[in-house]
């Protein structure tokens, strides 16, 4: 028996590796376009695909572009891609199925993916080891920063049982810190993600945000602004600050620090040359895209930054953290 992993699209597995694992079972998330008088729906985008909807359908025309879960809930198996489906077809192929799912404090896929199931096992008898959901506590590429490592430390076709996986996720996932920035805040200002209060200032001032993935509760991960207006004027001081986190909390100096662009590629380079100046024995992984999804919320000029930690920080900690790394810069 082998191992089929599911992820949500969100998870922004590179295409390379997935060509490599067609085991791993790519769950899509949809693109919800909402005006005042019509909702449309977009399946199955690409990240570049975003630069057409946030052309035709941008917040600054009154447009609201945000994501809806997956259809996962299937009881009668009807649904043709239903994570429901697609699971109970799986094992009925001989595999075990592990659901790796979006955080929990950002989107109600685990919840739904474990009711799912358990309905599943259940209805059909089947045992706990060959079908699971698990919560990854990541976004993004978090996520896939996560996946890479349980395909460091497992071979999924080898594997006739999901717990020692499961084990190594919970033991592991809140270590994956995840920093993003943008080189442009209008789009999240428009969206209403960010007030056009804050927005404006930060404009004004020639901010660039400072941002981090953080758990503030036994299962919650919230994203929040770990500096205002100590915030670095540009990439090169957004790479010093969190380079300088990085340095001191990478669980070893040779690690993967991975970076990631939506539809601004010269930024993601540039920023991916910064930290490796910084930090010359770490691997950096640069070329990661955003999927739809992420940009959905984020907007085509997000930056995101995943590494392993030796410390599970609470916000507070961060907060203080790159408080004092910026007054010493």
């Amino acid at each position: 028996m082998a191992i089929k992993l599911f992820v949500d699209a969100t998870a922004d597995l590179q295409s390379k590796f997935l060509r490599e694992h067609p085991e791993i079972v790519v769950i899509d998330t949809p693109i919800i376009v909402n005006s005042k008088t019509d909702s449309m729906q977009f399946d199955n985008l690409t990240p570049d695909d975003f630069q057409r909807i946030d052309r035709d359908y941008s917040p600054k025309k009154g447009y609201r572009i945000t994501t809806s879960s997956p259809t996962i809930l299937d009881p009668d198996l009807e649904i043709e891609g239903s994570v429901a489906t697609l699971a109970y077809q799986a094992v009925k192929a001989g595999y075990a199925v592990l659901y790796l799912a979006m955080g929990s404090g950002m989107s109600g896929t685990y919840f739904h993916a474990k009711l799912c199931f358990d309905e599943l096992r259940e209805e059909y008898l089947i045992p706990k080891y060959q079908l699971q959901a698990v919560d990854s506590r990541c976004m993004s590429t978090g996520t896939a920063m996560l996946v890479n490592e349980l395909y460091e430390n497992f071979d999924f076709e080898a594997l006739n049982d999901v717990a020692p996986v499961v084990d190594y996720i919970e033991k592991y996932r809140d270590h994956i810190m995840h920093f993003f920035t943008w080189t442009n805040l209008d789009y999240i200002v428009k969206s209403g993600r960010v007030s056009a209060i804050k927005g404006a200032a930060a404009k004004f001032l020639r901010l660039l945000p400072i941002g981090a993935a953080v758990y503030t509760g036994e299962d919650m991960r919230t994203l929040e602004t770990v500096t205002s207006l100590n915030s670095p004027r540009n990439l090169n001081r957004f790479a010093d600050i969190v380079g300088e986190y990085i340095e001191r909390h990478l669980v070893t100096p040779d690690s993967p620090i991975t970076v990631a662009y939506a539809n601004n590629p010269d930024a993601g380079y540039y920023l991916a040359m910064l930290l490796g100046s910084r930090l010359p024995r770490a691997q950096i992984i640069d070329g990661y895209r955003l999927s739809s999804a992420i940009q959905a919320h984020g907007g085509p000029t997000s930056l995101h930054v995943n590494f392993h930690a030796d410390v599970t920080p609470t916000l507070e900690e961060m907060t203080a953290e790159i408080s004092q790394i910026i007054s010493t810069l």
